[in-house]
């Protein structure tokens, strides 16, 4: 199950497109907000609403035999409670995503920053595959994100390119698009030692980036943890 949008992609290619080039028998439900797990003898059941439809309807599904919980700790807190979830707090970090109509005067393709508001910078545009164009990606660090949870997506974007302008000294080019994500689970403060947390009397799994780290490897990481931990336990 699916639930959260900005991975649809993700699923989408899983569907569509096999390793070996053909499509499979892979089953994958979109657009399932997922509100109840539940283990029932030696199965799994879940229960939640479907989000596509103009009004939301509810559905049922049981007979799993493993359940893994792919999400924040807090949110599969609310699933599942496990000991070891409330010790694992993530920060938060605004992200925004812009493109600029000319290319930008920076030597570099990428910095770390120890900055009040900005946290790191990236020039999207330069990696590889990418369409033309100047793109930056720009995360705000984790207290000034807190601070300004509760800011509009305009102000908190405003501020954002201010600073980047004057960190670097750069007058910017006009913008020809910009999008903030505000991402409240983030940056783990304390990470696992481990890539997952298992289960195996209750075939449970929890993971993802959190586990290991904030970069894309660290969720890939985790993912490949948990998934050797579900075949050494078949059901």
């Amino acid at each position: 199950y699916v639930g959260v949008p900005v991975m649809r992609s993700l699923a989408d290619a899983m569907l569509d497109t096999r390793a070996d080039g053909t499509t499979g028998s892979l089953t994958i439900k979109l657009a399932h907000r997922v509100l109840k797990v539940a283990r029932k003898g030696a199965k799994w059941s879940i229960n939640g609403t479907l989000t596509s439809q103009d009004e939301p309807q509810d559905f049922n599904s049981s007979g799993y035999d493993h359940l893994i919980l792919n999400m924040p700790p807090a949110q599969a807190m609310d699933l599942y409670p496990h000991p070891q979830l409330p010790e694992r707090y993530l920060q938060p970090c605004f992200a925004l995503s812009v493109s600029f109509d000319k290319v930008l005067d920076i030597p570099f393709d990428g910095i770390n920053l120890d900055d009040q508001i900005l946290s790191w910078v990236a020039r999207d545009s330069s990696k590889p595959g990418r369409p033309d164009g100047e793109r930056w990606m720009l995360h705000a660090s984790p207290d000034w994100s807190n601070a300004q949870w509760l800011t509009d997506s305009s102000t908190i974007t405003k501020a954002m390119l201010e600073r980047f302008s004057t960190v670097f000294d750069i007058t910017l080019a006009d913008t020809c698009y910009s999008k903030l994500h505000k991402w409240k689970y983030a940056l783990p403060v304390t990470p696992l030692a481990d890539g997952c947390i298992t289960e195996p009397d209750l075939a449970l799994v929890y993971c993802g980036d959190w586990c290991q780290g904030a970069r894309v490897e660290s969720a890939y990481l985790s993912g490949i943890t948990a998934a050797a931990a579900v075949l050494r336990d078949p059901g």
